[in-house]
């Protein structure tokens, strides 16, 4: 593994004449991250204060499938700016509000590059992000296919809530620095778009999943075209055609269990961090709530607790958008119809699919650079009965409710 000039590389945060030398590994396991390849880079300094720098790299995976299917060349660009643009503007928002503790569900950023040409802003095998090794911190990720309690659903939600809706009420209050900082990264764009026979086979194997439960049979034609119908809309962030909504914001994107962080301390957890922003988008925030509850929570905290999470979301939107000085009168039933026109536009074909690498066994797992169209559009992998569960609870209770 090789990052080239990383000594000139880490020089904002690390004098030049300070920099020892560096330990570069793999960071991620196989089915662990799919749109980047991730080391972690160790720096020995001759700083007494702090003998070492434990920081991520994220670099473009070799595997050009996988970069075109992630849209590479702009999700790189985003995710950079996310750091140094779109967290800081939100930051500074607060601080004009008059918080004292900032945002900071984020890691923090170290430095960044778009290639080695310091003209051009080509995205190319020389993009690197260096970001915060939260692991040096405490931070870890849990077992994806267990999922989060209640008290760290509601944690990770109260941090979705500041997150979105500091982002709702920039837009609202200050439309011309939104627009001038933020809305160059906030552009449609395209990414996992496949052709018909893909989208048919991804949608094929997903009813292929639940096709024997009673409920779900039953259904099954209904259930089919709503899947059909999610595929034409799952291609572009930032569209203009998703359902026109009061509660819009800038939301991650991927929330899903890999990309969220928890700081456990005595069996208690205490914070939480997001990570991996490159599909970060404006658009209605409904649909990061149906998609990181029902694809990232426990199936036995959904079936007690989840119109408490609901109502716990919507209440912390509501007081940031207070604290923020944005009065808004958005009922809980508006956030609701909402959350029901985005399943039915695309996020129920998100949900289903997502499934497919959450509950992916380890042999079935692959390197990046392994990864074929296939495996991204066929799933001919044996289907555990923990993935059969998980998809007919979410279609049962998504019935259930109307959602669909």
């Amino acid at each position: 593994m090789e990052i080239k000039h990383l000594k000139s590389l880490f020089a904002p945060i690390l004098n030049e004449d300070l920099y020892v030398d560096a330990k570069i590994s793999r960071l991620t396991n196989a089915g662990d991250n799919y749109g980047s390849l991730i080391l972690a880079v160790d720096i020995k300094t001759r700083n007494r204060q702090k003998e070492y720098i434990h920081a991520v790299a994220k670099m473009l995976p070799f595997n050009e499938i996988i970069q075109k299917m992630f849209n590479s060349s702009y999700t790189f660009r985003n995710e950079i700016a996310f750091y140094e643009i779109v967290a800081p503007c939100l930051r500074d928002f607060q601080k004009f509000h008059g918080l004292t503790n900032f945002i900071n569900c984020f890691p923090s950023f170290y430095a960044a590059r778009m290639n080695l040409d310091p003209i051009s802003g080509k995205i190319d095998e020389d993009t690197v992000l260096l970001i915060e090794n939260l692991k040096y911190e405490g931070y870890t990720t849990i077992n994806r296919t267990v999922g989060f309690d209640l008290d760290q659903s509601k944690l990770i939600l109260d941090k979705l809530a500041e997150m979105h809706g500091t982002s709702m009420a920039l837009k609202l209050q200050e439309p011309e620095i939104f627009d001038r900082k933020l809305r160059p990264f906030l552009e449609e764009f395209e990414v996992f778009k496949y052709d018909d026979e893909a989208n048919d086979n991804m949608v094929q194997s997903i009813v292929n999943i639940i096709k024997d439960d009673e409920i779900c049979g039953h259904h099954l034609t209904k259930i089919t075209q709503i899947l059909h119908n999610n595929t034409k809309n799952t291609s572009k962030k930032n569209c203009n055609k998703v359902h026109k909504s009061p509660f819009l914001g800038i939301v991650h994107g991927d929330m899903w269990i890999n990309n969220i962080m928890v700081k456990i301390v005595h069996n208690k957890t205490i914070d939480i961090k997001f990570v991996d922003y490159q599909l970060y988008e404006y658009t209605c925030l409904a649909r990061e709530i149906v998609f990181f509850l029902f694809t990232s929570v426990q199936t036995s905290v959904l079936q007690s607790h989840c119109d408490t999470l609901l109502t716990h979301y919507y209440n912390n939107l509501m007081y940031w958008l207070q604290r923020l000085k944005c009065s808004l009168a958005l009922s809980f039933d508006t956030f609701m119809n909402d959350l029901k026109n985005m399943l039915q536009q695309a996020e129920f074909f998100n949900v289903m699919i997502m499934l497919a690498p959450i509950y992916a066994t380890e042999g079935d797992t692959k390197e990046i650079e392994e990864i074929s169209m296939d495996n991204l559009t066929h799933h001919k992998n044996e289907v555990t009965e923990a993935h059969k569960e998980k998809a007919c609870f979410i279609v049962r209770e998504f019935l259930r409710r109307d959602w669909i």
